[in-house]
């Protein structure tokens, strides 16, 4: 640029404010994506305390089994966690539910869409008596952690070993 026969180098006001609008367009951008990954961090690591929180009270299960017996399934256990405080639990148990198991071996009559039950019935009470059995044995345990707004639940299974007098756990 010229003025008045002298040679002036440099930028002009509105060479300048446009470069700072770019800049200030870049920086937004970049302060917006690390703060969405500090905050998908912090859940990832909250996340991740309640899932070994979850399994840290499963394994106490299998290790300490509690008495199962059908006043466990009214009440559900509730509970910290010494070392966290903050960090709340549930444990509901849950008896297994068998009585329709006879349905699973009802066959379809090929003539008509209606089950045939009539080679079931000299079966009946022994499925029934395996339905029993299975009930006071299997038990569904889910363990529920909490802390503000994050949750999380793990489930697993445990066995009453009523001959022996033991519990078998063991995890799906």
């Amino acid at each position: 640029m010229q003025m008045n026969g002298l040679k002036v180098k440099g930028f002009t006001l509105l060479e300048i404010m446009i470069a700072l609008a770019i800049f200030a367009g870049f920086a937004t951008s970049i302060a917006l994506f690390q703060s969405a990954e500090i905050k998908g961090s912090a859940a990832l690591r909250e996340e991740l305390i309640l899932n070994n929180l979850a399994m840290l009270k499963i394994n106490e299960l299998k290790v300490k089994p509690p008495d199962l017996g059908i006043s466990k399934t009214l009440v559900p256990d509730k509970g910290d966690f010494k070392d966290f405080p903050d960090y709340k639990y549930t444990i509901t148990y849950k008896t297994m539910d068998f009585s329709n198991l006879d349905l699973i071996l009802l066959a379809e009559d090929e003539d008509s869409n209606e089950y045939n039950s009539s080679n079931l019935d000299p079966a009946r009470p022994m499925i029934k008596m395996i339905g029993n059995h299975l009930k006071d044995t299997l038990w569904m345990v889910k363990v529920t952690v909490e802390r503000g707004n994050y949750k999380t639940s793990l489930s697993t299974w445990l066995v009453k070993n009523q001959g022996i007098g033991g519990i078998n756990a063991f995890q799906l």
